[in-house]
């Protein structure tokens, strides 16, 4: 794990809160560890078999009108955890993504060059 720590160019906003998980099989209650602007870290539910390269979505719901969804694949499953890489986001979920960790990491520059640099890996 320490490998795939080391490897990360996207800064993890550690978090602790509920979202929903939807599967092409099924809706789940999950507990959100860490987000950043390429992924989620999140507590496996007990009921759920996943299925690596799995497309599902993550809906992290910040206040009554704001929700940030992300479309995500499924990368890993260990030790009761799931890690999701998101994928193509929309424009409305990525700023509200952006401006979390933004005010929560306090470095607007810092989020500014990962920015960059998802964009960059996307095209």
């Amino acid at each position: 794990m320490d490998n795939k720590i080391n490897r990360r160019r996207f800064t993890r906003l550690p978090l602790e809160m509920l979202a929903d998980l939807t599967t092409s099989k099924d809706r789940y209650t999950v507990t959100v560890l860490d987000v950043s602007l390429h992924g989620v870290l999140l507590m496996q539910p007990e009921q759920m078999e996943p299925l690596i390269g799995e497309a599902a979505r993550v809906d992290l719901a910040l206040s009554e009108e704001v929700t940030i969804q992300m479309p995500v694949t499924i990368v890993h499953a260990e030790e009761g955890l799931l890690g999701c890489e998101v994928r193509a986001i929309d424009v409305e979920s990525l700023a509200h993504l952006r401006r979390m960790l933004e005010l929560n990491l306090g470095d607007t520059t810092l989020v500014e060059r990962e920015l960059v640099q998802l964009l960059e890996k996307q095209q």
